[in-house]
């Protein structure tokens, strides 16, 4: 997030943008996202603002996500991975391995 001041008493600040596919219809998209939990899961309960826009991605491909969002760029795709593993595998991926 980046916070600019124009003008003195001005407060402006600047929402980060990112874009991912996720191989799932747009319904089902605006279904997982407009669950709460889930969002919140991966974004992180940080009190985090956050626009979502759904369209279908070229050639059938499945569907991309435009979020903008009041974090950095890393976390934002971060979170949006999250999210795309979710809509993908049913999961989100912790990186621990199973003996």
């Amino acid at each position: 997030m980046r916070v600019l001041y124009p003008y003195p008493g001005m407060l402006v600040i600047l929402m980060n943008a990112a874009t991912i596919t996720v191989k799932a219809p747009r319904d089902d998209v605006a279904a997982v996202f407009s669950n709460g939990d889930i969002v919140r899961e991966a974004f992180g309960d940080e009190g985090v603002q956050c626009r979502f826009s759904y369209i279908d991605a070229p050639g059938a491909r499945g569907t991309e996500i435009h979020a903008s969002c009041e974090m950095n760029q890393k976390a934002m795709k971060s979170a949006l991975r999250k999210c795309r593993a979710l809509l993908e595998a049913g999961e989100i991926p912790t990186g621990a391995r199973r003996r």
